[in-house]
């Protein structure tokens, strides 16, 4: 098994086990005191760089960006935006990024997202996907991280985004 195998599979068991265990916190949450509300936060994301794992492909490791992060919940955020993919084709985006586990100023979760433009994914027509993310930010800039499996003729990927918040 490879580093990159291990690493999905982490990473999908720890998904596995946040989904089993976000029952029995919703239930502990309903019995505590309402918390105060949430203020929304706007992030907007200018771009990521990307490390395929087949690295004989020709790929873009660039990515420059025009997306947003809107967080509506201080771990869910709906995501929606234009990149340059692997392919050097423009892809449009839309999704949300799920982060329920804290590890002091890194947050760790997934993200789900309809996206399209890539010539090895259904002829270049919207597909979805899922994938694990690690996310830190630190007063008004932020890092998101992504491990994108390999799935089918479609390579996988480590990327890094940018962002930083407005308001």
């Amino acid at each position: 098994m490879t580093l990159r195998d291990r690493f999905v599979y982490t990473m999908s068991a720890l998904l596995l086990a946040l989904a089993v265990a976000a029952p029995a916190g919703a239930q502990q949450a309903v019995q505590q005191p309402t918390p105060a509300p949430y203020d929304t936060q706007w992030w907007f994301t200018p771009g990521a760089v990307s490390r395929h794992f087949e690295r004989q492909s020709e790929f873009n490791q660039t990515h420059p960006q025009f997306g947003f992060e809107y967080f509506w919940r201080p771990n869910t955020a709906l995501i929606f935006g234009t990149y340059k993919n692997s392919n050097y084709l423009w892809s449009r985006y839309v999704g949300v990024n799920w982060t329920p586990l804290e590890l002091g100023p890194i947050r760790l979760g997934a993200t789900a997202q309809i996206t399209n433009n890539y010539i090895a994914a259904r002829d270049r027509k919207p597909f979805p996907f899922a994938a694990p993310m690690a996310s830190f930010e630190y007063r008004r800039f932020g890092l998101n991280l992504y491990a994108v499996p390999t799935i089918r003729d479609v390579t996988g990927a480590v990327a890094l985004q940018v962002k930083l918040r407005f308001d």
